[in-house]
Formats: C-alpha cells, sequence, structure tokens
C-alpha cells in the first residue's frame, strides 16, 4: 500500500519532501499574482513544481521557474485564466501533458533550449500568436496547441531532427504523424501532405472556418478530437486504408453531411459524430462490431444510417436525439433487435428472410 505523502508549509508554500532530499511544490500562496519559486523551502532545494500545484489558481499573472527546478507536473498551471507570462527554467527537459491548458491570456512561453518533449495539449487553449520550437526537441505529443485561436505561425530552429512543417503545419516524421495546423483565418482548405499515417489528436481542434480536408490514401489513423468543432466542414471522404478512429474525432461538426466509415475499421468509438446537426446519412460497412456510447448523439437530421451484421454491441445513447431516425439492416439482426427495443424504424435489406 502506497504512503501517504506528508504536505508542509513553508511562507505560504505547500510541499513535499522528496526521496532525493529535495522539495516540489505542491501549492503556492492563496491570492499571488507573480510568483517566484523559492530556492529553498525549510533548507530543502526546490527541484519540481508538481502535479495540478497552480490549477485554477486565477490571481496569478505572471511566474518565474527559477533554473534550479528541473520538472513540471502534469497540469501544474491549467486553468490560470489571469497568467499572461511565465519564464521556464534552462534546465527543463518536458512540458508535460496540459501543463498550462486554458491559460487563456498566456502569449508570453518561450520553450527553453533543453526541452526534449512537449505533452499533449501543453498549451491547449493559451493566446500566443507565434512559438518557436528549438531543434533539442525530439517527442511531441497531440497538438500541444489545440484551441490557440490566436495562434498563426510555428517555428523550427534550423537542425530540428523530428518535426517538419508544410505551410502553418507541423507534422512529426517518427511515427508520420500530423501534429497540429493552426487555426489561419483565411485559409478553408487543406491537403495533407502525402504519405502521412496519423491525424494526430486535436490537429485541427475548432479550426471553424475549415471546410474541405484532402486525406491521402496513406492514412491509418484519425486521434480523438481530430476535427472537433470544425464547424465549417461540409464533407469529409474517408481513405480506404483507415482503421482506427478516435472519440470525439468528428463531434459537433456542425455542416458535416455524411459520415461513410471505409472497410478495415471494427469500432465506431464514443462520441465519433456526436452534435453533427446536418449529419443525414452514416455508412457503417460490414466488420465493425461495436459502437460506441453516444457515437451519433444529438444528430438532429440523421435519417439513414446502413449497418451490417457484424454489429454485436450499441453503447448507451448512440442514436440518442436523433429525430426520425431509420436503420437499414438484415432481419434477425442484432441492429434488428436493437430497433425493436429502442423503437426505431428498422429497413430491411432483404425482405425474403
Amino acid at each position: 500500500m502506497r504512503e501517504r505523502e506528508e504536505i508542509l508549509c513553508s511562507g505560504g508554500w505547500r510541499y513535499v519532501r522528496l526521496a532525493d532530499g529535495t522539495a516540489e511544490i505542491r501549492g503556492c500562496p492563496g491570492d499571488a499574482e507573480s510568483a517566484v519559486i523559492p530556492e529553498k523551502l525549510d533548507g530543502l532545494p526546490v527541484t519540481a513544481v508538481g502535479n495540478m500545484a497552480f490549477c485554477g489558481v486565477n490571481s496569478l499573472t505572471s511566474v518565474t521557474i527559477p533554473d534550479h527546478v528541473s520538472r513540471l507536473g502534469i497540469r501544474s498551471f491549467t486553468g490560470c485564466r489571469r497568467l499572461v507570462s511565465v519564464r521556464l527554467p534552462a534546465g527543463l527537459t518536458e512540458i508535460p501533458d496540459k501543463c498550462f491548458e486554458d491559460c487563456r491570456q498566456l502569449k508570453d512561453g518561450a520553450i527553453p533550449g533543453n526541452v526534449t518533449r512537449i505533452g499533449s495539449g501543453a498549451f491547449a487553449g493559451c493566446s500566443m500568436t507565434e512559438i518557436t520550437i528549438p531543434d533539442s526537441v525530439v517527442s511531441i505529443g497531440d497538438n500541444p496547441f489545440s484551441g490557440c485561436l490566436g495562434l498563426r505561425r510555428i517555428n523550427l530552429t534550423p537542425g530540428q531532427p523530428v518535426l517538419k512543417l508544410d505551410g502553418e503545419a507541423l507534422y512529426s516524421r517518427p511515427d508520420r504523424r500530423l501534429v497540429s495546423w493552426p487555426r489561419n483565418p483565411e485559409a478553408t482548405e487543406y491537403a495533407i501532405v502525402e504519405g502521412t499515417r496519423v491525424i494526430g489528436g486535436s490537429a485541427f481542434y475548432r479550426c471553424g472556418r475549415l471546410q474541405r480536408v484532402g486525406i491521402p490514401g496513406s492514412v491509418t489513423e484519425i486521434g480523438s478530437f481530430a476535427f472537433y468543432k470544425c464547424g465549417g466542414l461540409t464533407e469529409i471522404e474517408l481513405p480506404e486504408g483507415l482503421k482506427t478512429l478516435g472519440e470525439y474525432a468528428f463531434a459537433d461538426c456542425g455542416t458535416l453531411g455524411s459520415m461513410l466509415i471505409p472497410e478495415g475499421v471494427v469500432r465506431i468509438p464514443d462520441s465519433l459524430c456526436a452534435g453533427c446537426e446536418r449529419l443525414a446519412l452514416a455508412s457503417i460497412p460490414e466488420g465493425v462490431t461495436a459502437i460506441g456510447a453516444a457515437a451519433f448523439y444529438g444528430c438532429g437530421s440523421l435519417d439513414l444510417v446502413l449497418m451490417p451484421d457484424s454489429v454485436t454491441e450499441i453503447g448507451r445513447e448512440a442514436f440518442g436525439q436523433c429525430g426520425t431516425l431509420h436503420i437499414a439492416a438484415d432481419w434477425g439482426s442484432f441492429a434488428h433487435r436493437y430497433c425493436w427495443i429502442n423503437h426505431i424504424d428498422c429497413i430491411f435489406r432483404d425482405r425474403d428472410e
């Protein structure tokens, strides 16, 4: 059984003593506007800021993290909505997942030259207009800049070994992944680079003016929230080699008219097209065995779903709030029984059985 950590206090700072005899910050003085992480607490060198240590501290406008701090925790500064600037330590090697998520006024967050990894959603929802990624970075998570609606440009330092740019779009070379397409107020379409294997999680998050995306046949995976709230996206053609779709991949795409899933996909994930108000047709291929919870929830215009015999599982509210829905299925199939139990009109493809 894990031993419970003892939270200590010194000068308004909350911290824990680590096994190596150093201190990890767990909280700051309550109404601090400008915070400088102390060098020592009760004689212990401060080397880390813990998970969620400053989470939701809305009084903060600036933070200075001295060079003696070498580690930040997940969500360390999430939700500090008045935070405008942060100085990161030169020795920092990772900006972890969601570290500065929803710091809505954060404009200045220069990435130090020793950082090797930027985590998923590290700067999600921040206000920077431009950011530079140093050549020390060799690993990057799902779109670290998702929801940065003012971000117009991503720069790479010369010699960056694993990342590349196609116009404004950022790609990861090792896994052939589209990481981020910054929201461009002028662009309405984009053709993903040939050879791309993965459209990463949140890659096009809230790109509201985007109307068309060309997806090459090399793409086998579309990550969670990849096209979330792309309200201008009217159509999407998924490649035949696609194998995996992530949760909420097309959720709240309010003008999307149809969703034709290619053969090779075996599961429709939770909330795939939830809230796609104009979606009228969904075609699910043979081979799909499960449809996740709320997969098409709130698709008020959804009139017809083509469902194969291979489906043996349909999650809770998969077709909730879908208006005058019809499901085309074979007599006696799981889909037929699902329709009967849930009072959904079933159109039988084989009327002789």
